[in-house]
């Protein structure tokens, strides 16, 4: 039987993780798994990818925290023991990490491609304290994700600390 694998990118634009997603999905086993690609508004690849992917989800959410319920509706549909769902980005792995691993009990892999020094750089102090809040969920929760996935050796050890 095929297993699941869901990838979550909020934004899903051109280049970056957009396309790092596409060519994964490109080169999976079809016979082993059955591919899902979810993002919030439009996504770019949209067209690429229903040639590689089950299917191609937009959910109609600027914010990742507001598309946390109807990501769990949709998520209702699939077997926990025979998914795993992979996010991008740390704003949205922060969530996932807290919600779907700790909550609902769902394989979760996480890529971080951004830097950790970014979350020391504020534009305010309501990005202060997002900013803080995700770095306490980094430090509390991503010892119980599955898999994680550093873009980089510097990465690695600071999220292995």
């Amino acid at each position: 039987m095929k297993k699941n694998l869901i990838f979550f990118l909020p934004n899903f634009g051109p280049g970056g993780a957009g396309n790092s997603i596409l060519n994964i999905c490109k080169y999976l086993n079809k016979k082993k798994y059955k591919i899902y690609v979810i993002s919030l508004k439009k996504n770019f690849y949209k067209k690429e990818l229903l040639k590689y992917c089950h299917e191609v989800k937009e959910i109609d959410q600027i914010k990742t925290f507001f598309s946390l319920f109807e990501l769990e509706n949709y998520f209702k549909n699939f077997d926990k023991h025979k998914t795993l769902i992979i996010s991008n980005i740390n704003y949205a792995n922060a969530l996932f990490v807290v919600f779907f691993k700790t909550i609902y009990k769902y394989k979760i892999a996480i890529i971080e491609r951004t830097p950790y020094q970014e979350l020391n750089i504020y534009y305010g102090i309501k990005d202060f304290f997002k900013k803080l809040i995700i770095k306490t969920i980094i430090k509390t929760f991503y010892n119980k994700v599955d898999v994680l996935i550093a873009n980089s050796k510097k990465l690695q050890k600071i999220l292995k600390k």
